[in-house]
């Protein structure tokens, strides 16, 4: 079953006419030279750049009419270099619950850096 789909999604002098699906229970790698849209395209799918032509729909739904917080709570994007931020080591674990106003129980912190 498809996931996620482009159909024929353009942007500016990147991205072409883009189509495509990702099926879940896949794994999928985007494989390309410096430039060619790799990270164009992964930044589409999380709704960080939106197409100016085509669709992207995930599972079934035009990414563009999804509340994007609702999106990015289900799909992930970890970049090549991962910054750290400034403060603890705490507080680059608790990052991405912090961002929708939680918080990592410290316990469970320290049980993910002993893994």
């Amino acid at each position: 079953m498809s996931i996620l789909t482009f159909d024929e999604v353009s942007y500016q002098h990147i991205l072409h006419k883009i189509t495509g699906e990702f099926r879940e229970g896949v794994i999928t790698t985007l494989v390309g030279p410096s430039g060619a849209g790799k990270s164009t395209t992964l930044k589409h799918i999380n709704g960080l750049i939106s197409p100016d032509r085509g669709e992207i729909c995930f599972r079934g739904e035009p990414l563009e009419q999804m509340n994007l917080l609702d999106v990015r709570k289900r799909i992930g994007m970890a970049f090549q270099s991962a910054p750290m931020i400034p403060g603890t080591v705490y507080d680059n674990i608790n990052l991405p619950k912090s961002i929708f106003g939680e918080s990592l129980p410290r316990e469970e912190a320290e049980r993910l850096l002993q893994q």
